[in-house]
């Protein structure tokens, strides 16, 4: 039953991944370093979700963790950027 659920909410990440993509590349103007900084994010993030995924459904799980800790550490990253983004985008990519 658990796997069931997992796998629902597994498509609906990855559905809203592929479509959050297609929205990006079809859409997106990129006008300052903060919006390429997320958006740059936002791919790794997209990236490393699936290969948390394969690993999981390979067996992986102590290596998929590896993954999520630094999805996580993304977006603790981007979190404190979104802050005070004017300053923090700039020490960021410096």
């Amino acid at each position: 039953m658990i796997k069931k659920e997992v796998k629902e909410i597994d498509n609906l990440i990855c559905d809203l991944i592929q479509k959050t993509s297609k929205r990006i590349k079809e859409k997106a103007k990129i006008n300052n370093n903060y919006q390429l900084l997320a958006l740059f994010f936002f791919s790794k993030v997209a990236k490393s979700y699936r290969a948390v995924e394969r690993l999981c459904y390979s067996g992986y799980g102590q290596d998929a963790l590896v993954l999520g800790r630094t999805i996580f550490e993304h977006m603790v990253t981007l979190s404190y950027i979104n802050k005070d983004p004017g300053e923090r985008v700039e020490l960021f990519i410096d």
